[in-house]
């Protein structure tokens, strides 16, 4: 699985090295303007370590780049791109009112 993981993370960084290649090569041409594309946006989602998540997760490996980050790594994020917020995904209403 941890070989997967790093395929996976080596594609997506030589398709964002050629994204940056060719958005330098749109620039440099002085047959046409440039306008530059819309940033990707990259998102982090903390999922708990189970065996029901680890299943979900093996059924999308094709679709998504995931695996498991530091402390470190969790603490900067935080910091720098903002702290979220928790939200229980499978909490349903006791009663039937809406």
């Amino acid at each position: 699985m941890e070989d997967h993981q790093n395929m996976v993370t080596e594609k997506i960084i030589k398709d964002v090295k050629q994204n940056l290649k060719d958005e330098e090569a749109k620039k440099n041409d002085s047959n046409s303007y440039y306008c530059p594309a819309e940033p990707n946006f990259y998102v982090a989602i903390l999922i708990r370590n189970n065996a029901c998540m680890k299943n979900m997760l093996y059924g999308a490996k094709d679709y998504i780049a995931y695996g498991q980050i530091s402390y470190e790594l969790l603490r900067k994020l935080v910091y720098t791109r903002g702290a979220g917020g928790y939200q229980e995904c499978c909490e349903f209403p006791s009663t039937n009112e809406p």
